[in-house]
């Protein structure tokens, strides 16, 4: 699987690209982007509620996932 090779992602480096494509570039291209490089994120939602339900760090995981999503949405 290609994927299993692939280097772990960023999230700060992918949020301040999202940021800048939104300011930039076709709202497609900010879509694609999403869809292409932050669709872990509702798995790591997971994955942080299942050991820290209320935690700050699920809280700043939520928050993210919301923001991706109103922007793709």
């Amino acid at each position: 699987d290609p994927n299993e090779l692939r280097a772990p992602d960023h999230i700060g480096v992918l949020l301040e690209f999202l940021a800048f494509l939104i300011g930039n570039r076709p709202r497609g291209e900010v879509e694609a982007f999403s869809r292409d490089h932050l669709d872990w994120l509702p798995r790591l939602l997971q994955e942080a509620e299942s050991t820290e339900s209320e935690g700050i760090l699920t809280l700043l995981i939520r928050t993210t996932e919301r923001l991706v999503l109103a922007v793709i949405s």
